[in-house]
């Protein structure tokens, strides 16, 4: 039986390496740290009093080397760790912070990151090792900002137990074949051939519904069939999804499935991805009708599920642990509020009384402004600019925001409060807002404040209705930048586990 011991390895130069390190998430140093804040712990081994382990940091691409004796730890760089031994298992906390200086400027940025995680030992001649060669250990960012990074689920069915070794002679379930041959005479009725039906990989438990539409003229015999499952559905997947390609032979009865599926359940440290094709004649059982016009339907249908056999035709060992990443992209709402915050401005609109007869000027004095407004990132995804209305006065030239509709349902990539002020002479507005970002942690957000100063540069038309002048953009799709100066940010209120959360995840 091992006791209980508790090692702390501080501070000291002992190894540190750059390279070559494992392949990681294809983004720089800075867009890791946030996404995927955490290390590969490997080579643990402790024997006569004395262990040691290497990590290696995903984000920085950096490895260390951990080496304890009796209770006195030495651990190369800043990193720091604890141990915590016990017969079965073995608890690593880390602590470590890094720099990255890959973002435009080469400005070094600091990055704070915990985690732990356990490791399953095994015991053999007096030496203990890891049962896993490599674990695992997700971080939590302290600082430039306090979250814990969404994990994504990954591909359906990767670490289901069996998923490897049922992949070694891979098998689909066919099931609720349809298929529809329909003559037509081009005016009253189109011909037309259709075949729809489900596909679950005996390996991973996926389900993929594949359907195809063809005319009933159409040269070729083979129909190419469209298949679609959970991935278009969750947006949780990430970088990995099950692709599925399937085509009939409408001559022959011929189904020929290639699918590419994920499997990770002996090793996540090892994540394979596997391809495989099956091909096999469906035994259907049909029926004719008449259709007006000397027209006829026939429809066809599997009375049985069918299992289709397939051959694995290759395998590929993916970067440790890649599985659960989230799939590469540009800067979401977190990482452009903090290294190039602006604001995109479009539909300004000023309203006042009218300046007498003839053209119709801008008003100048006791005008009401709006806008609409939304943060200048790389990934929006399906988030649209939000209309800004003035409300209340409040001090010396300032006015409360009126958030238009969603505008307080806590979605990111406009204020959820603000103040604003403009400078008809100047043609100058400036923005005082408070946004949020749930980007990289939905329960967790990060509270920014900042102050955008712009010159409205748009070309401005103005109409008469009644004594009112009404001006705003004469180009509805004219858009214009303003950075945002003196940015803060702190941690917001988390939010519930389940439930309270408008706007779901967003994009990176």
């Amino acid at each position: 039986m091992i006791a209980p011991i508790v090692l702390l390895a501080a501070s000291a130069a002992l190894v540190s390496a750059q390279g070559p390190p494992p392949a990681a998430t294809p983004a720089g140093c800075t867009a890791k740290s946030f996404v995927i804040p955490s290390w590969v712990v490997a080579n643990f081994s402790s024997a006569g009093g004395k262990t040691s382990f290497t990590t290696f940091n995903r984000a920085s691409n950096v490895s260390s080397t951990v080496e304890c004796t009796g209770g006195s730890c030495t651990a190369s760089g800043s990193l720091k760790a604890l141990i915590e031994l016990s017969e079965n298992s073995a608890v690593v906390s880390l602590n470590e912070t890094w720099n990255c200086n890959d973002r435009p400027g080469g400005e070094r940025f600091m990055f704070w990151a915990v985690g732990n995680n356990s490791l399953r030992l095994a015991q053999a001649d007096g030496k203990i090792t890891a049962k896993n060669p490599q674990v695992l250990v997700k971080g939590s960012l302290i600082a430039p900002v306090a979250i814990t990074p969404i994990y994504f689920e990954g591909p359906t069915g990767h670490g289901t137990p069996g998923c490897s070794a049922g992949s070694e002679k891979p098998k689909w379930t066919v099931s609720a074949v349809a298929y529809s041959d329909a003559t037509g005479d081009g005016v009253n009725s189109v011909a037309q051939r259709s075949l729809s039906l489900l596909l679950i990989n005996q390996a991973t438990g996926y389900d993929a519904s594949c359907t195809a539409f063809a005319d009933a003229d159409a040269k070729s015999d083979v129909l190419n069939l469209n298949c679609a499952g959970l991935e278009f559905q969750s947006p949780t997947i990430g970088r990995y999804s099950t692709s599925t390609a399937a085509t009939y032979n409408v001559a022959t009865r011929q189904l020929t499935v290639t699918q590419t599926w994920y499997c990770d359940d002996t090793d996540p440290g090892r994540p394979m991805s596997i391809s495989a094709t099956g091909s096999a004649p469906l035994t259907l059982t049909c029926t004719s009708r008449s259709l007006p016009g000397n027209n006829s339907q026939t429809n066809c249908e599997l009375p049985t599920d069918y299992t289709l056999s397939g051959t694995v035709s290759s395998t590929t060992v993916l970067a440790p642990f890649s599985i659960e990443d989230p799939t590469p992209g540009t800067d979401g709402c977190t990482i452009s509020s903090i290294f190039s915050p602006k604001w995109t401005f479009s539909n300004f609109v000023i309203e006042g009384k009218a300046s007498g007869a003839g053209t119709v000027a801008v008003p100048t004095t006791d005008a009401i402004v709006g806008f609409d407004v939304i943060l200048d990132t790389q990934n929006r995804r399906y988030q649209y600019p939000m209309p800004i209305t003035q409300g209340k006065k409040t001090e010396s030239g300032w006015y409360e925001c009126e958030v238009g509709t969603d505008g307080g349902n806590g979605l990111p990539l406009w204020p959820y409060e603000c103040k604003f002020k403009y400078d008809s002479a100047k043609k100058e507005l400036v923005l005082d807002a408070n946004w949020e970002c749930r980007d990289l942690d939905v329960r967790h957000p990060i509270l920014f404040a900042g102050v955008a100063t712009t010159t409205v540069n748009a070309e401005i038309a103005c109409e008469k209705f009644q004594d009112l002048a009404i001006c705003g953009t004469e180009d509805p799709s004219y858009t214009w930048s303003a950075p945002i100066s003196s940015v803060t940010w702190t941690a917001g209120e988390p939010a519930p586990e389940e439930g309270g959360l408008s706007g779901g995840l967003q994009g990176r």
